[in-house]
Protein backbone atom coordinates (compact mmCIF):
# COMPACT_ATOMS: atom_id res chain seq x y z
CA UNK A 1 0.00 0.00 0.00
CA UNK A 2 2.84 2.29 0.85
CA UNK A 3 4.73 1.52 -2.16
CA UNK A 4 1.69 2.07 -4.04
CA UNK A 5 0.61 5.70 -2.82
CA UNK A 6 4.16 7.04 -2.85
CA UNK A 7 4.03 5.87 -6.89
CA UNK A 8 1.24 7.95 -7.51
CA UNK A 9 3.15 11.22 -6.29
CA UNK A 10 6.31 13.18 -7.57
CA UNK A 11 8.83 11.18 -6.69
CA UNK A 12 11.57 13.11 -4.61
CA UNK A 13 14.53 13.81 -6.94
CA UNK A 14 11.84 15.34 -9.37
CA UNK A 15 10.53 17.22 -6.78
CA UNK A 16 13.98 18.30 -6.04
CA UNK A 17 14.69 19.24 -9.55
CA UNK A 18 11.14 20.76 -10.47
CA UNK A 19 12.07 23.13 -7.13
CA UNK A 20 15.50 24.01 -8.14
CA UNK A 21 14.97 24.61 -11.83
CA UNK A 22 13.50 27.38 -10.98
CA UNK A 23 16.36 29.38 -9.71
CA UNK A 24 17.80 31.21 -12.56
CA UNK A 25 21.23 30.63 -13.15
CA UNK A 26 21.89 34.05 -13.78
CA UNK A 27 20.09 36.99 -11.93
CA UNK A 28 18.74 39.91 -14.62
CA UNK A 29 21.44 42.61 -13.82
CA UNK A 30 18.73 45.58 -14.18
CA UNK A 31 16.80 44.34 -11.17
CA UNK A 32 16.62 42.54 -7.96
CA UNK A 33 16.24 38.92 -8.50
CA UNK A 34 14.54 36.44 -5.73
CA UNK A 35 13.43 32.58 -6.13
CA UNK A 36 11.19 31.51 -3.55
CA UNK A 37 10.76 27.85 -2.74
CA UNK A 38 7.52 27.02 -0.65
CA UNK A 39 6.12 23.70 0.94
CA UNK A 40 9.57 21.47 0.48
CA UNK A 41 9.41 18.04 0.92
CA UNK A 42 12.65 16.61 0.20
CA UNK A 43 15.65 16.26 1.53
CA UNK A 44 17.31 16.96 -1.84
CA UNK A 45 14.95 20.35 -2.49
CA UNK A 46 16.28 21.58 1.16
CA UNK A 47 20.10 20.63 0.26
CA UNK A 48 19.90 22.73 -2.80
CA UNK A 49 17.69 25.43 -1.29
CA UNK A 50 20.72 25.72 0.86
CA UNK A 51 23.41 26.00 -1.87
CA UNK A 52 21.17 27.87 -4.16
CA UNK A 53 21.28 30.58 -1.35
CA UNK A 54 24.57 32.09 -1.57
CA UNK A 55 25.44 31.93 -4.90
CA UNK A 56 25.34 33.98 -7.81
CA UNK A 57 23.57 36.85 -5.49
CA UNK A 58 20.35 35.48 -6.23
CA UNK A 59 18.22 36.25 -3.18
CA UNK A 60 16.42 32.71 -2.73
CA UNK A 61 13.72 32.32 0.13
CA UNK A 62 12.01 29.12 1.55
CA UNK A 63 8.65 28.28 3.16
CA UNK A 64 7.88 25.19 5.24
CA UNK A 65 4.49 24.07 6.50
CA UNK A 66 3.69 22.50 10.37
CA UNK A 67 2.00 19.34 8.41
CA UNK A 68 5.21 18.48 6.97
CA UNK A 69 7.33 18.95 9.91
CA UNK A 70 4.68 16.71 11.89
CA UNK A 71 3.11 14.11 9.88
CA UNK A 72 4.32 11.63 7.84
CA UNK A 73 3.42 9.15 5.25
CA UNK A 74 2.86 6.87 8.17
CA UNK A 75 -1.01 9.16 8.05
CA UNK A 76 -1.94 8.27 4.56
CA UNK A 77 -1.18 4.62 4.80
CA UNK A 78 -2.49 3.83 8.32
CA UNK A 79 -4.99 6.41 8.59
CA UNK A 80 -6.77 7.78 5.42
CA UNK A 81 -4.86 7.76 1.87
CA UNK A 82 -7.74 10.32 0.47
CA UNK A 83 -7.67 12.83 4.06
CA UNK A 84 -4.15 13.28 4.07
CA UNK A 85 -3.76 13.85 0.14
CA UNK A 86 -1.57 17.20 0.18
CA UNK A 87 0.91 18.62 -2.42
CA UNK A 88 3.93 18.09 -2.04
CA UNK A 89 3.58 14.33 -0.37
CA UNK A 90 3.94 13.90 3.27
CA UNK A 91 7.06 11.41 2.77
CA UNK A 92 9.01 9.17 5.79
CA UNK A 93 10.91 10.20 9.07
CA UNK A 94 13.98 10.82 7.29
CA UNK A 95 12.61 13.33 4.84
CA UNK A 96 11.14 15.30 7.44
CA UNK A 97 14.07 15.04 9.59
CA UNK A 98 16.07 17.54 7.17
CA UNK A 99 13.41 19.47 6.95
CA UNK A 100 13.86 20.18 10.47
CA UNK A 101 17.65 20.21 10.00
CA UNK A 102 16.56 23.53 7.74
CA UNK A 103 14.58 24.80 10.35
CA UNK A 104 17.37 24.83 12.59
CA UNK A 105 19.98 26.21 10.18
CA UNK A 106 18.10 29.04 8.72
CA UNK A 107 17.43 27.63 5.57
CA UNK A 108 13.64 27.97 5.76
CA UNK A 109 12.46 31.52 5.94
CA UNK A 110 8.49 31.37 7.09
CA UNK A 111 5.95 28.68 8.27
CA UNK A 112 3.14 28.56 6.18
CA UNK A 113 -0.25 27.38 6.84
CA UNK A 114 -0.80 25.94 3.31
CA UNK A 115 -4.41 26.26 4.54
CA UNK A 116 -6.90 24.62 2.31
CA UNK A 117 -10.83 23.80 4.33
CA UNK A 118 -11.69 21.63 1.77
CA UNK A 119 -14.72 19.71 3.79
CA UNK A 120 -15.08 15.86 4.67
CA UNK A 121 -17.34 15.30 1.72
CA UNK A 122 -15.29 16.78 -0.42
CA UNK A 123 -12.53 14.64 0.56
CA UNK A 124 -14.43 11.30 0.69
CA UNK A 125 -13.85 9.99 -2.53
CA UNK A 126 -11.43 7.17 -3.84
CA UNK A 127 -7.94 7.81 -3.79
CA UNK A 128 -6.22 10.10 -5.80
CA UNK A 129 -9.11 11.33 -6.91
CA UNK A 130 -10.02 13.71 -3.97
CA UNK A 131 -8.46 17.14 -3.64
CA UNK A 132 -5.13 18.01 -2.36
CA UNK A 133 -4.50 19.78 0.79
CA UNK A 134 -5.86 20.04 3.92
CA UNK A 135 -7.04 22.75 7.04
CA UNK A 136 -4.40 24.19 8.86
CA UNK A 137 -4.08 28.08 9.81
CA UNK A 138 -6.41 27.71 13.05
CA UNK A 139 -3.89 24.35 14.66
CA UNK A 140 -1.03 26.17 13.16
CA UNK A 141 0.00 28.02 16.34
CA UNK A 142 -0.83 24.95 18.97
CA UNK A 143 0.87 22.61 16.75
CA UNK A 144 4.42 24.78 16.62
CA UNK A 145 4.26 25.86 20.47
CA UNK A 146 3.85 22.34 21.27
CA UNK A 147 7.29 22.38 19.55
CA UNK A 148 8.81 25.00 21.41
CA UNK A 149 7.52 22.94 24.49
CA UNK A 150 9.63 20.15 23.71
CA UNK A 151 12.94 22.23 23.15
CA UNK A 152 13.29 21.65 19.25
CA UNK A 153 12.07 25.20 18.37
CA UNK A 154 13.24 28.42 20.17
CA UNK A 155 10.37 30.64 20.96
CA UNK A 156 12.45 33.55 19.14
CA UNK A 157 12.62 31.22 16.05
CA UNK A 158 8.78 30.46 15.90
CA UNK A 159 8.28 34.66 16.36
CA UNK A 160 10.85 34.94 13.08
CA UNK A 161 9.26 32.28 11.16
CA UNK A 162 5.62 33.44 12.06
CA UNK A 163 5.84 37.34 11.70
CA UNK A 164 9.41 38.77 11.01
CA UNK A 165 10.07 36.23 8.27
CA UNK A 166 6.93 37.30 5.77
CA UNK A 167 7.48 41.10 7.11
CA UNK A 168 11.20 40.67 5.50
CA UNK A 169 11.00 38.61 2.51
CA UNK A 170 7.52 40.75 1.41
CA UNK A 171 8.66 44.28 2.36
CA UNK A 172 5.62 44.48 4.27
CA UNK A 173 4.92 48.01 5.99
CA UNK A 174 4.13 47.95 9.80
CA UNK A 175 4.17 44.58 10.30
CA UNK A 176 6.21 41.60 12.06
CA UNK A 177 7.45 43.12 14.92
CA UNK A 178 5.75 44.99 18.08
CA UNK A 179 7.13 48.22 18.04
CA UNK A 180 6.14 52.11 17.66
CA UNK A 181 4.81 52.82 14.07
CA UNK A 182 3.78 49.70 13.34
CA UNK A 183 0.24 48.10 13.48
CA UNK A 184 -0.75 46.63 16.90
CA UNK A 185 -1.17 42.88 15.40
CA UNK A 186 -0.14 40.19 17.87
CA UNK A 187 -1.13 36.70 19.32
CA UNK A 188 -0.96 35.94 23.08
CA UNK A 189 -0.25 32.33 23.91
CA UNK A 190 -0.04 30.50 27.19
CA UNK A 191 3.15 28.71 26.73
CA UNK A 192 2.19 26.54 29.93
CA UNK A 193 -1.17 25.70 28.84
CA UNK A 194 -2.47 22.05 28.08
CA UNK A 195 -5.44 21.40 25.38
CA UNK A 196 -6.17 18.88 23.26
CA UNK A 197 -7.09 19.51 19.35
CA UNK A 198 -10.34 18.23 18.20
CA UNK A 199 -12.34 18.74 15.18
CA UNK A 200 -15.45 20.51 16.82
CA UNK A 201 -12.87 23.35 18.07
CA UNK A 202 -12.33 24.04 14.14
CA UNK A 203 -14.09 27.23 13.19
CA UNK A 204 -13.55 26.63 9.46
CA UNK A 205 -16.48 25.61 7.12
CA UNK A 206 -13.64 21.77 7.24
CA UNK A 207 -14.83 21.04 10.02
CA UNK A 208 -12.14 18.89 10.93
CA UNK A 209 -8.16 18.91 11.40
CA UNK A 210 -5.67 15.85 10.93
CA UNK A 211 -4.50 16.71 14.64
CA UNK A 212 -7.77 15.27 16.07
CA UNK A 213 -7.19 14.04 19.41
CA UNK A 214 -3.84 15.51 19.74
CA UNK A 215 -2.42 16.97 22.98
CA UNK A 216 -0.62 20.27 22.97
CA UNK A 217 1.44 22.15 25.55
CA UNK A 218 0.91 25.81 24.22
CA UNK A 219 -2.33 27.90 23.42
CA UNK A 220 -3.89 30.47 21.65
CA UNK A 221 -5.23 32.98 24.18
CA UNK A 222 -6.24 36.17 22.29
CA UNK A 223 -5.49 38.04 18.82
CA UNK A 224 -5.42 41.44 18.41
CA UNK A 225 -5.71 43.27 14.85
CA UNK A 226 -4.54 46.69 14.48
CA UNK A 227 -5.13 46.93 18.38
CA UNK A 228 -8.95 45.92 18.20
CA UNK A 229 -9.24 42.43 20.07
CA UNK A 230 -10.85 40.02 17.52
CA UNK A 231 -10.59 36.41 19.37
CA UNK A 232 -10.51 36.09 22.42
CA UNK A 233 -10.58 32.64 24.85
CA UNK A 234 -11.65 30.77 22.06
CA UNK A 235 -14.70 33.25 21.03
CA UNK A 236 -14.95 35.88 18.30
CA UNK A 237 -15.57 39.09 20.13
CA UNK A 238 -15.45 41.77 17.47
CA UNK A 239 -15.78 41.35 13.50
CA UNK A 240 -12.92 40.76 11.47
CA UNK A 241 -10.56 43.40 10.83
CA UNK A 242 -9.27 42.97 7.29
CA UNK A 243 -7.38 45.36 5.48
CA UNK A 244 -5.10 45.91 1.90
CA UNK A 245 -1.78 44.95 2.93
CA UNK A 246 1.01 47.92 2.47
CA UNK A 247 4.43 47.43 1.32
CA UNK A 248 7.42 49.26 1.77
CA UNK A 249 8.16 50.24 -1.79
CA UNK A 250 4.81 51.92 -2.48
CA UNK A 251 4.36 52.75 1.42
CA UNK A 252 5.24 56.56 2.60
CA UNK A 253 4.62 57.73 5.76
CA UNK A 254 2.05 60.12 7.03
CA UNK A 255 3.61 63.72 7.34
Amino acid sequence: MRGKLRMATMPPLVAATAQTDRVPATPPSTQKSQAAVASRASPRTILSQNIHRPARGIRTTGEVTPHHLVLTDDAVVSLDPSRHKMNPPLRDRAHQEVLWWGLDQGVVDVLGSDHAPHTLDEKSGSYPATPSGMPGVQTLVPVMLDHVAQGRLTLERFVDLTSAGPQRIFGIARKGRIALGYDADFTIVDLKRRETITNDWIATKAGWTPYDGRSVTGWPVGTIVRGIRVMWQGELVNPGQGAPIAFLEAWQPAG
